[in-house]
């Protein structure tokens, strides 16, 4: 592909920026269940939230399978190239909730421990292989059991009323991601691994409300917040907020700076978006 020139002001100054495959733009990769899939439904979904903030900067990949565990999601990465990009800034991954559902009443969703494990290594180094920085590894948030009970109750009558998750089974299931985080640090040094424990994070609040697992399992809206805040701070952390991107298209807060335009000093975003017209003409100026 031939390379293109994209044209940027900056400081009143015009430079140019050649870059020679496609649309420079960097891209961040959410893998997980259906924790991550509802993430970007939900009007203060998490992935939803992250997109927000990344608008014009990065774009977000939702890679959120509902029900899956990640014996699927391993056959399916080997089975798919195209299921990463080839590239990504970074990724998240949050798996487990499914895999430690009870094996005797849930047989087709649950994956042994020994297994699990060795699943979220491969899952996980495969991110690592294509991302520039790095992966935040998640330990799956806590349920309420009866909660969940009374939401399956007429999908799955076979369950006779109970519960097929446990709070002992999820912090089990965590701790293995807790293992998995060290062994991919030490095989991939040059890269950052962070944990976000999603259990602790939820597991002292009233997890009978609604706001925070509307059916026992699936965050509420309050969740929803909490979950992208801790998910905010650990990214600001790792120097992760992208804030002087250039977008290629002119956004005035980090690239052209349009005439009259006042910028909002405390997140560096424009009060009123340029026009089309106007980036157009600002960029014409500097031909």
């Amino acid at each position: 592909m031939r390379g293109q020139e994209d044209i940027y002001a900056k400081g009143g100054k015009c430079t140019q920026q050649t870059h020679s495959e496609g649309f420079p733009r960097k891209q961040v990769v959410l893998v997980g269940d259906s924790l991550t899939e509802i993430g970007f439904r939900d009007e203060r979904g998490w992935g939803l939230e992250l997109s927000k903030r990344y608008l014009r900067r990065c774009d977000v990949i939702n890679r959120g399978l509902y029900g899956w565990n990640t014996r699927w999601l391993k056959m399916a990465m080997e089975k798919n190239v195209a299921f990463l990009p080839p590239q990504m800034h970074f990724g998240t991954l949050l798996m487990g909730s499914n895999d430690a559902v009870l094996r005797d009443m849930n047989p087709g969703q649950h994956v042994p421990m020994d297994e699990f494990e060795q699943n979220l290594l491969y899952i996980a180094a495969e991110m690592l292989r294509r991302a520039e920085k790095g992966i935040v590894l998640i330990a799956p948030p806590p349920c309420n059991p009866d909660a969940w009970a009374e939401f399956v109750n007429t999908r799955k009558p076979e369950f006779n009323g109970k519960s097929d998750r446990t709070n002992e089974l999820l912090e089990t299931y965590g701790a293995i991601v807790k293992q998995v985080k060290q062994t991919l640090q030490e095989r991939f040094p040059e890269k950052f691994v962070r944990l976000f424990d999603a259990y602790e994070l939820l597991k002292e609040e009233d997890l009978r409300e609604k706001s925070l697992l509307y059916d026992g399992v699936h965050f509420g809206q309050k969740a929803q917040i909490l979950f992208f805040d801790k998910l905010w701070e650990i990214l600001q952390s790792e120097n992760l907020t992208l804030e002087s991107v250039d977008d290629g298209f002119g956004h005035e807060s980090y690239a052209v700076k349009i005439p009259g335009r006042e910028i909002d000093a405390a997140n560096q975003l424009p009060l009123t978006e340029p026009t089309f017209l106007e980036v157009m003409e600002t960029k014409e100026k500097c031909l």
